[in-house]
C-alpha cells in the first residue's frame, strides 16, 4: 500500500452520487456509487491510527464536491456524529451553508439532539413513503421524483450521516434501574443508555429501510467484532 494519498489524486470524472475511498492494494481507484448502484452505506473498520478518518474525509469530500461541481447544489444535510468532535471541522465549515453540523454523542445534550434530529427525519421519510404509496407511485430512487413527477411536493432532503467512533456510544450496555432513591448521576446514566438505544434503533431503521430516500451512511469503528456494536 502507498504511504500517502492526496485528495488531488481522486478521479476527475465522478458522477453525482459517486465517491472515492482511495486506492486498493492493486492501485485501483475505489469508487462507490450511492445512486445508480445503491452503495449508500459503508462500514470503515480498523485499528487506531490506520486511516479511517482519512477515508471518511475523502468520501465526504468527493461525494459532496462532485454534486456541487455538476449541479451547483449539495442534496444532502451532512451530520457528523463524532465522539472526538474535532476531526472533520474543515468539512463542516465547507458545507455549513448546506446545513452541515457536528454532534458529539459523548455529551448527553448533544446525544439528545442527535436522537431528536433523526426522529424528525424518520417521521419525514415515513410520511413521504406513505404519501407515495397512497399515490401508487414507485421509483427506485427519490432523486428521480423531481424529474418524473414535477407536480409532486419534493421528498425530504436526505442526510449524509457520518457516525465515527461508534463503539463509544453504540456498544451494548448493562441494564440500569431507577428508583426513588437514585441519585442524579444514576438518573443521567439511565437517560444516556435510553438515548443510545434510541439512536441505535434509528440508525438501524435508516440502514434497513431508507435506501431509496437518498440517505448516505458511513459508520466507522476501531474494531470489527460483532459484539462491539448493538
Amino acid at each position: 500500500f502507498e504511504d500517502v494519498l492526496f485528495l488531488e489524486e481522486s478521479p476527475k470524472d465522478l458522477k453525482p452520487g459517486q465517491y472515492w475511498a482511495g486506492k486498493s492494494s492493486l492501485g485501483k481507484d475505489v469508487i462507490l456509487d450511492s445512486v445508480e448502484k445503491f452503495q449508500f452505506s459503508i462500514g470503515i473498520l480498523g485499528q487506531a491510527a490506520n486511516g479511517k478518518g482519512n477515508v471518511i474525509y475523502s468520501m465526504v469530500h468527493t461525494l459532496s464536491e462532485t454534486w456541487i461541481e455538476k449541479t451547483g447544489e449539495l442534496p444532502y444535510r451532512p451530520i457528523f456524529l463524532d465522539a472526538k468532535g474535532t476531526d472533520y471541522i474543515p468539512l463542516i465549515k465547507r458545507y455549513e451553508k448546506w446545513g452541515a453540523k457536528t454532534l458529539n454523542p459523548i455529551f448527553i445534550d448533544e446525544l439528545r439532539e442527535a436522537v431528536e434530529l433523526l426522529q424528525v427525519y424518520k417521521k419525514e421519510v415515513d410520511d413521504y413513503r406513505r404519501f407515495l404509496s397512497q399515490k401508487e407511485i414507485s421509483v427506485a430512487h427519490w432523486f428521480e421524483i423531481k424529474e418524473k413527477y414535477p407536480e409532486l411536493p419534493l421528498p425530504p432532503r436526505p442526510y449524509l450521516i457520518i457516525a465515527d467512533e461508534t463503539a463509544q456510544y453504540l456498544s451494548p450496555r448493562s441494564a440500569v434501574k431507577i428508583t426513588k432513591d437514585s441519585n442524579d448521576e444514576e438518573r443521567e446514566l439511565f437517560e444516556r443508555y435510553q438515548l443510545e438505544a434510541k439512536l441505535s434503533a434509528l440508525l438501524n431503521s435508516i440502514l434497513q429501510l431508507f435506501r431509496s430516500s437518498g440517505v448516505v451512511v458511513f459508520l466507522a469503528n476501531q474494531a470489527s467484532r460483532e459484539t462491539d456494536l448493538t
